[in-house]
């Protein structure tokens, strides 16, 4: 297990910029610049290298599966969330009137997908939009519920469900469980046996730090070949290489809910990436975030501010906070200027850590915010 400072090094941004907008997008590390040259230079001297691109993307699903405790066969690889959760959802072959259960915390394309493919019987169960209980989901679970769609973490203010809790209580009642894992896996410890859920969604682009076009999905075997998937491709097929146009067979793992071909540059990224938080214990990864997370919440309320959600509890965030302003765009470019990047989302500025970040920039942040608000009060 490296530490924080040895593995910042690997981030070539800290050298100018605080960053703190893994929410949006995980920094660029070496290693990564690194195998983006070699893909580059390996397409302009050798052109099209399927057995390199198929192994990156084979050794990018087998370190995802190894990071939440499942196995290479239980990951299918896609080109986006969105992608993925709409694969599951249309393979389940759920009945005209199973309900979905969702909520506010859940980040738009997932919620989007749902409420396309099931309309008014998607069901929003949050109470406020900023937090979740295992009672708010038992009303509909006892209506018939099929489906319940959980975050990981909340894309809006860091907040953390019971997913534990609500995967037993779901189960309970015989509806199967989809996690969003997207805004925390990479800065939050994840075992998919622990956790209790059917399927998992995470990408690359975040705390996985990778890039987009790619996204894993967690399928529990129980549900490998009861999956029947409405959208296919050559790479849904038992062998893709056969290129038999008159066969749609489906291999007997997640792999069966894969489509075309796919994104081989991200792809590389997204192994890259794994290679880094392979080198470390995720539990500790998690720890340590939370640390700076629960300090950094400490300096908002010292300046007077509040973060999203403020009073829902704490001990249940994940690796962000989130200021609520009335112009977090102003907040945040006024941070920036002080050299600290966040990224505002509606009436906040989300700022967000990894194992990159140190309580030097929790100390940075508060200084800046201090003045914010003292030149705001003029």
């Amino acid at each position: 297990m490296i530490a924080p400072a040895e593995f910042r090094g690997q981030f070539s941004v800290f050298e100018h910029t605080i960053y703190c907008a893994s929410c949006s997008q995980g920094a660029l590390s070496k290693t990564v610049q690194t195998a983006i040259g070699d893909f580059v230079q390996g397409w302009d001297e050798q052109g099209a290298r399927w057995d390199v691109w198929t192994e990156s993307l084979e050794s990018a699903r087998r370190r995802f599966a190894a990071l939440i405790h499942a196995r290479p066969e239980d990951i299918a690889v896609l080109p986006s969330a969105s992608e993925a959760v709409f694969q599951v959802v249309s393979s389940l072959g759920l009945t005209s009137d199973a309900a979905i259960l969702s909520s506010r915390l859940e980040f738009p394309s997932i919620a989007q997908v749902l409420v396309n493919a099931a309309g008014p019987r998607v069901k929003f169960v949050d109470q406020d939009g900023l937090s979740l209980t295992v009672d708010d989901y038992t009303g509909e679970l006892l209506n018939g519920a099929k489906l319940v769609s959980v975050p990981l973490v909340s894309y809006k203010n860091g907040f953390r469900p019971p997913v534990e809790d609500i995967a037993e209580r779901a189960h309970r009642h015989g509806a199967a469980v989809l996690v969003d894992a997207y805004q925390g896996a990479g800065a939050v410890a994840v075992d998919v046996t622990e956790m209790g859920c059917d399927f998992l969604v995470a990408g690359s682009l975040k705390y996985l730090l990778g890039t987009g076009g790619v996204a894993f999905v967690y399928v529990h075997p129980h549900w490998h070949e009861r999956l029947q998937p409405v959208m296919t491709g050559w790479f849904g097929r038992v062998n893709p290489y056969a290129f038999d146009p008159h066969t749609v067979d489906f291999p007997p793992t997640a792999r069966r809910l894969e489509t075309g071909t796919p994104a081989v540059l991200s792809a590389r990224v997204a192994d890259a990436a794994l290679s880094l938080l392979a080198q470390l214990d995720a539990k500790r990864v998690e720890s340590y975030v939370a640390g700076l997370v629960s300090a950094l919440q400490s300096v908002v309320e010292d300046q007077g501010l509040q973060w999203v959600g403020h009073g829902t509890g704490k001990g249940t965030w994940g690796p962000m906070a989130a200021v609520q302003t009335s112009d977090p765009a102003g907040l945040d470019a006024y941070l920036r200027s002080r050299g600290i990047a966040g990224s505002p989302r509606g009436q906040a500025l989300r700022l967000s850590f990894h194992y990159y970040n140190t309580q030097a920039d929790v100390l940075h942040i508060a200084d800046a915010l201090k003045d914010w608000s003292r030149d705001r009060r003029r």
